[in-house]
């Protein structure tokens, strides 16, 4: 059998860490799969999977994340909060910041991690970015960026002055079965009650989730890794009018071609974001999607390629896969 890694993953019960625990346990590499949970968690659908060792712990509670690490190798810290309406910049700051420095802090103090993989996000580089690379000097525009960015910046302190071997993977706009962050975007066009905002002419970068978990592995136990920062895209960016109109294609509806002004946009999510959340209905308008639909945003992936060997999946296959999916579950 020879020596097994043991692996910690947080944020197993998550769109992307569900992926990577399914992916471990299928691959050929000798490990053992361990899941950091909260007792609140559900973890119906880890369980049917079988084979996952479950450790019970917290991002608050360093005393919880200095049992949970003992014995592990290599470690997958997923777990994070995604910006959304009405999430307070603290809360965002606790898990996202605080929560990898209490991770870190734990690791720095136990002296067998072999690797801390990280993940960021490639929006740290801001938006209005065309083709970039991980050399982009960090300039996020929101709360998920920013604490993203903070704690990025945070773990590589602990490589540079505590000898955390630590590795960060950046994916932008991930997307494919499981996920439902998108699913609201998908309904809209089916039920074509989507705008594109000023023609739809920003850049979005789709990444299909099977290109993130393929870095994933790619990065496990791989020692050249260490120090790193790899940017993970899809096989191209693409113009929210394109995108939508692929998504109209494979939901067998008309192609969105009403738009509306930014300025038009920037109002009506106001006037949303004032007055919903009084009926406590989610705004279907936020300023974050006017943003979102607006900025471009697209990424040169030559460094994970060359030495991830990061094969990006097709987009309109991607985009098939997440409808089948989405319909498979009577989402749509």
């Amino acid at each position: 059998m020879g020596f097994k890694t043991n692996i910690l993953i947080t944020g197993a019960t998550g769109f992307i860490g569900s992926h990577l625990v399914k992916a471990l346990l299928k691959s050929n590499l000798n490990v053992k799969v361990n899941a950091l949970v909260r007792i609140s968690s559900d973890i119906a659908k880890l369980k049917s999977l079988g084979g996952i060792n479950y450790l019970y712990g917290d991002l608050q509670d360093k005393a919880s994340l200095k049992k949970a690490i003992k014995g592990i190798d290599v470690l997958f810290h997923l777990a994070g909060i995604l910006g959304k309406h009405g999430l307070s910049e603290s809360m965002c700051y606790a898990v996202n910041v605080e929560g990898t420095r209490n991770l870190l802090e734990v690791c720095a103090g136990n002296g067998q991690i072999r690797q801390f993989i990280y993940l960021s996000s490639a929006g740290v580089s801001g938006p209005n970015v065309e083709n970039a690379n991980e050399g982009y000097l960090p300039n996020p525009s929101n709360i998920y960026e920013r604490t993203k960015a903070r704690a990025e910046s945070i773990v590589f302190d602990y490589y540079r002055e505590r000898d955390v071997p630590v590795t960060v993977l950046r994916p932008e706009f991930l997307y494919g079965p499981g996920d439902t962050h998108l699913l609201g975007l998908f309904k809209a066009i089916k039920k074509r009650m989507f705008f594109l905002i000023d023609g739809g002419q920003s850049l979005l970068h789709p990444t299909y989730i099977e290109d993130i978990i393929q870095a994933l592995l790619a990065c496990c136990g791989n020692t050249g890794t260490i120090g790193e920062t790899y940017l993970i895209a899809g096989e191209r960016s693409i113009t929210v009018k394109e995108l939508t109109g692929l998504i109209a294609k494979y939901l067998g509806v008309k192609r969105i071609n009403r738009s509306l002004s930014a300025k038009t946009a920037v109002f009506i999510s106001q006037v949303f974001e004032f007055s919903l959340p009084i009926l406590k209905i989610d705004p279907p308008l936020t300023l974050s999607r006017v943003k979102f639909f607006t900025e471009s945003r697209s990424y040169d992936t030559l460094k994970a390629r060359k030495g991830l060997g990061l094969q990006s999946f097709a987009l309109e296959e991607g985009i098939k896969k997440t409808i089948e999916w989405y319909k498979s579950k009577g989402y749509l």
